[in-house]
């Protein structure tokens, strides 16, 4: 939630402290009010001295439904993340 939180910050910045009017999902292509960062390679809280893991590179800005509940569950199907709620 952090790496969200920071990215949203940061791009707000980029636009002199206003709200963006909207993002475009690197998924469908789709223009989100409501962006959602997604680790491309997740971190999983199991690589706390990984500070490259929240590089640009390695992020990408996602809409919340279909894109990254599919790309999460993706990966968890993949054992890179943890079960849901553990």
């Amino acid at each position: 939630m952090w790496a969200r939180r920071a990215a949203k910050i940061r791009a707000r910045r980029r636009a002199g402290g206003k709200l963006l009017p909207g993002w475009t999902c690197a998924r469908c292509g789709g223009v989100t009010h409501e962006p959602h960062v997604n680790h491309i390679v997740p971190l999983n809280g199991d690589r706390p001295n990984l500070s490259c893991g929240h590089h640009q590179s390695n992020l990408e800005v996602l809409c919340r439904k279909p894109c990254h509940l599919a790309a999460t569950a993706e990966q968890r199907a993949a054992g890179l993340i943890g079960a849901k709620g553990g």
